[in-house]
């Protein structure tokens, strides 16, 4: 028989023994990974860790194998008193559980539209007029924010509203762009601070171009800090930023 042949085989008959088992919300990750959220209405982005009996970092895009601890900031998982380290495990992308067996899908549905984009950490409602993304983010592991997301698709023009939360030092802003819009706003009184860079003021990353046809949507999270008497942000600072929440082109056909 030929390689290929034999290879094949290979590939169906670890299939048969690693199915997709659905994590209790829809969304399904194979028997060797572990699901990251079992919440109704999470993304299907970063939704699985891949590793049996994984940890799930605060920051949700991350994991780490079974009794490890996760140090976002070290991009390490470590054992014991640091006796053992091994790097960060990258989260993967969860599947659809319905998507298996019917390949349908109310096109009009904001949240069955953009799932497919939005992380595991988030979840999403849809509504008559749009959809409402709610998101828990944990910022460089050292904070946590909330990020409230409305998008109204059928507006005109398309609007984009988020709200900004931090309980700790009771930070609530709310900021918003109409369609045609690319914003960074400053969250007032957010900084973080990271060892070697210092103060980190954290951002909300705001896009929204085109109609509910073809809208372009784009949320997220960044940092900037001055180094060296010069300011930067995002992946100059950290790999792990800037942290995306929705960033994709949409259809919403039904805006009647």
């Amino acid at each position: 028989k030929s390689a290929a042949f034999l290879v094949v085989s290979f590939i169906n008959a670890f299939a048969k023994v690693d199915p997709v088992r659905d994590c209790g919300n829809g969304n399904g990750c194979l028997f060797s990974q572990t699901c990251v959220s079992g919440t109704e209405g999470a993304g299907l982005l970063h939704g699985c860790a891949p590793a049996p009996k994984a940890v799930v970092c605060e920051d949700a895009r991350f994991s780490c194998p079974s009794h490890f601890t996760c140090n976002i900031t070290g991009n390490s998982c470590e054992y014991g008193n640091n006796v053992v380290s091994v790097p960060l495990m990258t989260n993967v992308k969860a599947v659809r559980i319905i998507d298996q067996s019917q390949d349908v899908r109310d096109s009009s549905d904001f949240c069955s539209e953009v799932k497919k984009h939005l992380s595991s950490d988030c979840n999403c409602v849809s509504s008559t007029k749009g959809g409402v993304v709610n998101c828990s983010i944990s910022v460089l592991g050292k904070d946590t924010v909330e990020v409230i997301a409305e998008v109204m698709p059928c507006g005109n023009p398309a609007q984009l509203t988020a709200e900004i939360k931090e309980t700790v030092l009771g930070i609530h802003s709310t900021f918003g762009v109409k369609s045609g819009e690319t914003e960074q706003f400053a969250v007032p009184g957010l900084t973080i601070g990271v060892p070697v860079i210092g103060n980190i003021g954290i951002y909300a990353d705001l896009e929204l171009k085109g109609n509910a046809s073809h809208l372009e949507i784009n949320v997220g999270l960044d940092g900037c800090a001055k180094v060296l008497g010069k300011t930067n942000c995002g992946e100059k600072l950290t790999d792990k930023l800037p942290i995306t929440i929705l960033d994709g082109t949409y259809s919403f056909e039904d805006c009647n």
